[in-house]
């Protein structure tokens, strides 16, 4: 074996990684069943009171940037291991418009 190649096995801080990549990579498949229920307990929550909960909104941020941090651990984008290793991340919850109803669209001509 090449002293390069055998020194790289037996870099212990690549194995620790391993590690906690395959802790991640099971808390992301968590992660996901969580923001499913967010999304539907929000739907169900707009559905009846006809607005959004914005509590759950600011917590839905802060899972989709979780998902990205977790991501970006998993694909050596960042060596910064994500929560609980780090703060929960703290993010605002991107407000778009509601689009306008069908016929009243200034930019259609009927067509």
């Amino acid at each position: 074996m090449e002293p390069e190649l055998r020194s790289n096995l037996r870099e212990s801080s690549t194995w620790k990684r391993l590690v906690f990549m395959v802790i991640f990579a099971i808390a992301f498949q968590l992660a996901e069943l969580l923001l499913a229920a967010v999304a539907v307990i929000q739907f169900l929550f707009r559905l009846v009171t006809g607005e959004c909960n914005d509590r759950l909104a600011v917590f839905g941020a802060g899972l989709a940037e979780y998902l990205r941090r977790v991501v970006a651990y998993l694909t050596f984008a960042s060596d910064s291991r994500p929560f609980p290793f780090d703060n929960w991340p703290d993010a605002e919850p991107e407000r778009i418009a509601p689009a306008p109803p069908e016929g009243d669209d200034p930019t259609n001509d009927g067509y």
